[in-house]
Protein backbone atom coordinates (compact mmCIF):
# COMPACT_ATOMS: atom_id res chain seq x y z
CA UNK A 1 0.00 0.00 0.00
CA UNK A 2 0.98 3.11 -1.22
CA UNK A 3 1.22 5.92 1.76
CA UNK A 4 -1.01 9.24 0.77
CA UNK A 5 0.80 12.61 0.60
CA UNK A 6 -0.72 14.61 3.78
CA UNK A 7 -2.16 18.41 3.24
CA UNK A 8 -1.69 19.71 6.53
CA UNK A 9 0.71 21.84 7.83
CA UNK A 10 3.38 20.43 9.91
CA UNK A 11 3.50 20.66 13.23
CA UNK A 12 6.38 22.98 13.59
CA UNK A 13 5.34 25.07 10.54
CA UNK A 14 3.03 28.21 10.92
CA UNK A 15 1.87 29.20 8.30
CA UNK A 16 2.42 33.04 6.97
CA UNK A 17 -0.61 35.86 7.89
CA UNK A 18 -2.02 37.17 5.13
CA UNK A 19 -2.02 40.97 6.02
CA UNK A 20 -4.54 43.43 4.45
CA UNK A 21 -3.02 46.47 5.57
CA UNK A 22 -2.67 49.49 3.13
CA UNK A 23 -0.16 51.59 2.45
CA UNK A 24 0.67 53.95 4.82
CA UNK A 25 -0.44 57.71 3.27
CA UNK A 26 2.94 60.42 3.53
CA UNK A 27 3.88 61.60 6.06
CA UNK A 28 2.91 65.53 6.39
CA UNK A 29 5.94 67.57 7.77
CA UNK A 30 5.10 70.09 11.00
CA UNK A 31 5.58 73.96 10.12
CA UNK A 32 7.73 74.20 12.17
CA UNK A 33 10.01 71.46 11.71
CA UNK A 34 10.00 72.31 8.23
CA UNK A 35 11.57 75.68 8.75
CA UNK A 36 13.89 74.62 10.69
CA UNK A 37 15.13 72.32 7.76
CA UNK A 38 14.75 75.28 5.93
CA UNK A 39 16.85 77.23 7.10
CA UNK A 40 19.56 74.65 7.74
CA UNK A 41 20.05 73.81 3.66
CA UNK A 42 19.95 77.86 3.40
CA UNK A 43 22.79 77.96 6.13
CA UNK A 44 24.95 74.78 4.47
CA UNK A 45 24.44 76.83 1.10
CA UNK A 46 25.79 79.63 2.64
CA UNK A 47 28.78 77.91 3.95
CA UNK A 48 29.47 76.28 0.77
CA UNK A 49 28.87 79.59 -0.90
CA UNK A 50 31.92 81.28 1.57
CA UNK A 51 33.69 78.00 1.47
CA UNK A 52 34.23 78.40 -2.79
CA UNK A 53 35.16 82.17 -2.32
CA UNK A 54 37.74 81.54 0.37
CA UNK A 55 38.87 78.68 -1.77
CA UNK A 56 39.00 81.57 -4.61
CA UNK A 57 41.09 83.45 -3.08
CA UNK A 58 43.66 80.89 -1.85
CA UNK A 59 44.44 80.27 -5.07
CA UNK A 60 44.80 83.96 -6.18
CA UNK A 61 47.25 84.44 -3.04
CA UNK A 62 49.21 81.35 -4.23
CA UNK A 63 49.57 82.81 -7.84
CA UNK A 64 50.69 86.03 -6.47
CA UNK A 65 53.15 83.68 -3.68
CA UNK A 66 54.38 82.22 -7.04
CA UNK A 67 55.27 85.88 -8.21
CA UNK A 68 56.79 86.92 -4.90
CA UNK A 69 59.34 83.93 -5.16
CA UNK A 70 60.79 84.10 -8.95
CA UNK A 71 60.82 87.93 -8.10
CA UNK A 72 63.19 87.16 -5.08
CA UNK A 73 65.25 84.83 -6.82
CA UNK A 74 65.70 87.54 -9.47
CA UNK A 75 66.73 89.49 -7.16
CA UNK A 76 68.76 87.34 -5.64
CA UNK A 77 70.68 86.18 -8.29
CA UNK A 78 70.94 89.59 -9.27
CA UNK A 79 72.82 90.18 -5.75
CA UNK A 80 75.07 87.56 -6.32
CA UNK A 81 76.07 88.71 -9.57
CA UNK A 82 76.77 92.04 -8.33
CA UNK A 83 78.49 90.83 -4.80
CA UNK A 84 81.07 88.75 -6.94
CA UNK A 85 81.92 91.87 -9.16
CA UNK A 86 82.60 93.33 -6.24
CA UNK A 87 84.80 91.00 -4.70
CA UNK A 88 86.76 91.09 -8.41
CA UNK A 89 86.78 95.28 -8.83
CA UNK A 90 87.85 95.97 -5.17
CA UNK A 91 89.71 92.66 -4.33
CA UNK A 92 87.84 91.84 -1.37
CA UNK A 93 88.23 89.03 0.89
CA UNK A 94 85.43 87.05 0.36
CA UNK A 95 86.32 83.78 2.89
CA UNK A 96 85.38 86.46 5.48
CA UNK A 97 81.56 87.99 6.29
CA UNK A 98 81.70 91.17 4.85
CA UNK A 99 78.44 93.87 4.10
CA UNK A 100 78.49 97.41 2.60
CA UNK A 101 77.65 100.48 4.94
CA UNK A 102 75.25 102.43 3.50
CA UNK A 103 75.80 105.73 5.52
CA UNK A 104 79.87 105.72 4.67
CA UNK A 105 79.53 104.05 1.87
CA UNK A 106 82.37 101.33 2.64
CA UNK A 107 82.93 97.71 2.57
CA UNK A 108 82.77 96.32 6.74
CA UNK A 109 83.72 93.05 7.92
CA UNK A 110 81.31 91.47 9.97
CA UNK A 111 82.85 89.72 13.35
Amino acid sequence: MAKKKDDTVAPNEVPAPVSSVAAPADPVIDEVDFNELLELEKAVKQTADQFNTIAGNIKRLEKDLDLYHNHEKTINGQIDLKRKDLIKRYKIDDQRQWRIDVNSRKVVYVG
